[in-house]
């Protein structure tokens, strides 16, 4: 940002791109399970530089049971 902080967008989900800004859900630290209570405006002429994150699991979703493998297609 031009001030020289930081938004960190762990999911696209958690984005509502508008005209001129976007909108950013913030996530409890440690928690991803919870619902968004806040947010962030990032307005696009504040950008000053975009880093691609490795893509994470999107939010609210539980992670798949261990030890279970996926149902064979045998025909």
């Amino acid at each position: 940002m031009s001030d020289g902080g930081t938004v960190d967008v762990l999911s696209r989900e958690m984005v509502l791109p508008l005209r001129h800004c976007v909108l950013v859900a913030l996530l409890k630290p440690g928690r991803p399970e919870t619902a968004a209570e806040l947010w962030t405006t990032v307005w696009y002429m504040h950008v000053s530089r975009v880093e691609f994150l490795t893509p994470g699991m999107p939010p609210f979703l539980q992670p798949p049971p261990e030890g279970n493998e996926a149902p064979s297609s045998a025909a």
